[in-house]
């Protein structure tokens, strides 16, 4: 553990659970990339969308924080433009190779449906390179 560098492990490429990928690039407690997903409720826009984050590290390894937006194809029945956002918080320690984040997916709805604009869970992360 002594050698395990939170900016090395962070910045490769990571398949989680659901078979989503990400490619991320770790420097100076910021995370950039890439996050490649296939969403079960339509088509996106673009194959992958820019990752916006942070990681602390600490002695057993690091805190991450990051921001995802999505953006699908054509419109919501009430015009709306199908925007969704994800933000994804955990840890990875130092003694692993993979990693849980908790996720909050809030998606753009009317304010009459405000309250199916969010959903919650957690993905498991593997590093591949």
């Amino acid at each position: 553990m002594t050698n395990w560098s939170a900016e090395e492990f962070l910045t490769g490429e990571f398949v989680n659970n659901l078979g989503s990928h990400s490619k991320l690039v770790a420097k100076d407690g910021k995370l950039s990339g890439e996050y490649f997903t296939k969403p079960s409720r339509g088509k996106l826009v673009q194959p992958g969308f820019p990752i916006y984050g942070i990681y602390t590290p600490v002695k057993d390894g690091a805190l991450v924080s990051m921001i995802i937006t999505y953006k699908m194809e054509g419109e919501k029945p009430n015009g709306l433009e199908k925007f969704s956002q994800t933000t994804k918080n955990g840890k990875v320690y130092a003694s692993r190779n993979d990693f849980d984040l908790k996720w909050l997916l809030n998606c753009n709805e009317s304010e009459e449906n405000e309250w199916a604009a969010f959903n919650v869970g957690v993905d498991h992360f593997q590093k591949l390179k």
